[in-house]
């Protein structure tokens, strides 16, 4: 009936943010001329003190008043700007997170060579501070290199890390889409690099066990699975996957073993619960079924996938006017849900409703336009509707997408 996926229950080690690192360079950036705007607007001419001696304000000028407030704004602009969702997407899309901090590494390791060799340096990003010389000004001089080298070590370490980052999102899929070749590829180059800690490895491996699960590949699955729990046996995340792979073997005497090895290793109870309804409903034990997703909606009541596998089980024990209400609540709460989308259009295919279960298919579809079970259930709904070219194309799509994947995994 559904796959409850434990993948984001704990970060990857891998988590450092690069626009976030970004956007702290360029507030950092905006010091300097805030300590500008400060001074200037300290020294307004009804501030000053009479009796005190006019210094030199050559400094206090209309121009470099705008000068300071247009570089606060921009930097200060741009930095808000990386923290946001679209600056993200873009990031994703382009390899900015990875050429960005190499490139403004490798600038400020050039420039910090040539203040060694050249006696003389800026501090970077910071505008109007500087240059600083060897001889004149020792300690500012000294400060600076610190400084523009510090920056540059973080911005060239974070390069690999990002690197990494991206891998392993790709691996888990976070971008949103459903796991292909790409994803597969991923998780097989973060496996075979000894070099990363182990856990790391041992999440790659159960989500490569995942990728042959939802496609079918039951026996690759689950060794992945033992792989993954053998690599690291005290990650109660590895139980779930493993447990989930007896499951679809039809192992339920093993299912509940792993489930509850899970939670002796600490897996978050309401998790737990969530995947002994699942359990209980693809076995049809609805009572059973609808206890658990009970338990798991009082600690989660946010949850549309368990909302709608209860609504599930409601609707098979007879209860129509729960089952509605659950699923009505699904949708407020989450309606470009996959895991509500697919769930439903599982619902109106096991009754017969047709029409319902190709409009829910083809929502779907459209956030997962690779999933293999989904486009073959799509293709049986047309045969049924007596769609019979558009049952064809989806299967020869499912037959493209099978063999495509086979030759990934060679």
């Amino acid at each position: 009936m559904g796959w409850v996926d434990p993948g984001a229950i704990s970060p990857s080690p891998f988590s450092l943010p690069p626009l976030g690192a970004i956007a702290a360079i360029l507030l950092a950036s905006t010091l300097p001329s805030i300590l500008h705007l400060i001074r200037h607007f300290r020294h307004a001419p009804h501030r000053r003190d009479p009796c005190a001696e006019e210094g030199d304000l050559q400094w206090r000028t209309t121009s470099a008043l705008v000068k300071h407030v247009s570089l606060a704004t921009v930097l200060g602009a741009s930095a808000i700007f990386m923290l946001t969702p679209f600056a993200e997407r873009i990031a994703r899309a382009t390899p900015l997170p990875t050429l960005m901090p190499l490139a403004i590494g490798c600038a400020l390791a050039i420039m910090s060579v040539r203040g060694i060799f050249g006696g003389e340096v800026a501090p970077a990003f910071w505008r109007g501070l500087g240059p600083f010389d060897r001889k004149r000004h020792p300690k500012s001089f000294r400060a600076t290199l610190l400084w523009n080298g510090a920056l540059a070590a973080a911005l060239l370490v974070s390069v690999p890390l990002t690197w990494l980052q991206d891998l392993e999102d790709r691996c888990a899929q976070r971008d949103g889409r459903q796991p292909g070749v790409a994803a597969l590829s991923a998780c097989n180059r973060i496996i075979g690099m000894s070099f990363l800690p182990v856990d790391v490895r041992a999440r790659a491996l159960a989500l490569r066990g995942r990728y042959h699960a939802l496609n079918d590949n039951i026996d690759l699955a689950l060794a992945d699975f033992e792989k993954a729990v053998r690599t690291d046996p005290d990650d109660p995340v590895l139980r779930v996957y493993r447990a989930h792979g007896f499951a679809l073997s039809g192992d339920h005497e093993r299912f509940e073993h792993e489930v509850a090895a899970a939670s002796r290793l600490g897996l978050e109870k309401g998790l737990v619960a969530s995947i002994a309804g699942m359990e209980h409903l693809n076995h049809r034990r609805y009572d059973l079924a609808i206890a658990e997703l009970t338990i798991s909606l009082e600690i989660r009541p946010d949850n549309a996938n368990d909302l709608v596998l209860r609504g599930i089980a409601y609707s098979e024990s007879g209860q129509e006017a729960l089952a509605r209400r659950d699923f009505e609540a699904a949708s407020k709460l989450a309606p470009a849900d996959p895991a509500r989308l697919r769930g439903m259009a599982d619902f109106a295919r096991e009754r017969e409703n047709y029409p319902s279960a190709l409009s829910y298919i083809n929502q779907y579809l459209r956030l997962y336009p690779r999933d293999i079970e989904a486009i073959k259930d799509r293709s049986d709904i047309y045969w049924k509707l007596g769609m019979e070219d558009e049952s064809r194309r989806d299967d020869d799509r499912a037959w493209e997408l099978q063999d495509e994947q086979a030759t990934a995994a060679r």
